[in-house]
């Protein structure tokens, strides 16, 4: 009842099951107030120190509750590809993915510079620097699964999702930026690996399996002898350990990996589950989120898996969804608890909890 209109939230406002209603940032209005009170919140933490007129760093109420209280607009954009933004980010993803090809190249004919390097890792923090907030450049990466994927772009990829892992981590623009390049260049041993065990539909023989995995040497053997940064090259061979020693080559423990690998190592799963393969399609955002939330604990760096998965639960909320039931509907609350089964609005009006309504899960993301 002492909230005023212009107060900003100083902490995200979550339910007694620790559903969130409203994310730090926001500026208080009636609507607000209103919405709060019939989820019967009781009290909120307001942050003093930010006076919400003209900081940059306060989200518009507009964006999360209109008049009556429901949900607005979403978090994360999904683009058509006649939109001007993500015809920009296309044309210069386009444009690195095509500069990583011939990177890589270089780095196999041992023709490669240390200025090419640099030159390659400016051009692909500035994509990312030019394209807006992490959920921006997210929503605009997850459109680009509509594209054919190989390696490069899974590469290309990789470093972006490693990046916006390091902001949401807090971590400066020059970690983000050599995360941008860890990412960019931890599957470029894969160049060396056959590419009928490579691209191989079927399941693999353990003879096989061995040569996929010997990509991880070969890169970091590729990197180091071309003389970049000893942080990208421990990343190529990293990014396969798990914190509970059950990864591959080296099968360290997690207090033994280099910080970026361990980012990367996340990033690398993430993209590779929810892009197209040749032998089979996408998974689910939510079902890869679940897989993380079930195993991911033991596997890799939980501080970094806590902030990760925050960020991309987040990062679809207001989003548009297919249930397996068959009905279409919008994601309203993140259950951070769970955040693979959030709270959904049905197109029908009916609101589902997938945390208790097991029946039903998300198919897919529209």
């Amino acid at each position: 009842m002492d909230l005023e209109d212009g107060m900003v939230v100083g902490e995200d406002i979550l339910t007694d099951s620790g559903i969130m209603v409203i994310p730090a940032g926001v500026v208080i209005t009636r609507p607000i107030v209103a919405h709060l009170m019939s989820l019967g919140v009781d009290e909120v933490i307001i942050d003093d120190s930010v006076q919400a007129a003209g900081q940059d760093e306060t989200l518009s109420a507009e964006q999360y509750v209109d008049e009556n209280a429901t949900v607005d607009q979403p978090a994360i954009e999904f683009y058509e590809p006649n939109n001007d933004n993500f015809k920009k980010f296309s044309k210069e993803y386009s444009d690195t993915k095509d500069k990583l090809n011939k990177t890589f190249e270089s780095f196999i004919e041992k023709t490669i510079s240390k200025d090419d390097v640099e030159k390659l890792i400016d051009d692909s923090f500035k994509l990312i620097i030019d394209n807006g907030n992490s959920y921006g450049v997210m929503g605009m990466l997850y459109s680009m699964h509509n594209y054919s994927d190989h390696t490069y772009m899974h590469c290309v990829n990789v470093g972006i999702i490693s990046a916006m892992i390091g902001r949401w981590l807090g971590w400066s623009d020059k970690d983000v930026r050599m995360l941008n390049a860890c990412g960019m260049f931890h599957d470029i041993g894969k160049l060396l690996i056959p590419s009928e065990i490579l691209d191989k539909p079927g399941k693999l023989t353990d003879e096989e399996y061995a040569v996929i995995q010997s990509h991880t040497i070969k890169g970091y053997k590729l990197l180091k002898e071309a003389g970049v940064d000893p942080r990208i090259a421990n990343c190529a061979l990293m990014h396969h350990e798990r914190y509970d020693g059950k990864g591959y080559p080296l099968k360290i423990t997690g207090d033994k990996m280099d910080r970026y690998a361990r980012v990367v190592a996340i990033a690398d799963v993430y993209e590779a589950m929810t892009a197209n393969r040749k032998y089979r399609g996408p998974m689910c955002p939510f079902d890869v989120i679940a897989q993380f939330e079930n195993e991911g604990f033991s596997q890799f760096d939980t501080e970094i898996l806590f902030v990760f998965l925050r960020n991309i639960v987040d990062s679809y909320l207001y989003s548009k969804v297919e249930l397996t039931n068959g009905d279409t509907a919008e994601i309203v609350l993140i259950n951070h608890q769970a955040g693979s089964k959030p709270v959904v609005l049905t197109s029908s009006g009916k609101t589902v909890n997938l945390m208790t309504d097991t029946s039903i899960k998300i198919r897919n993301v529209i």
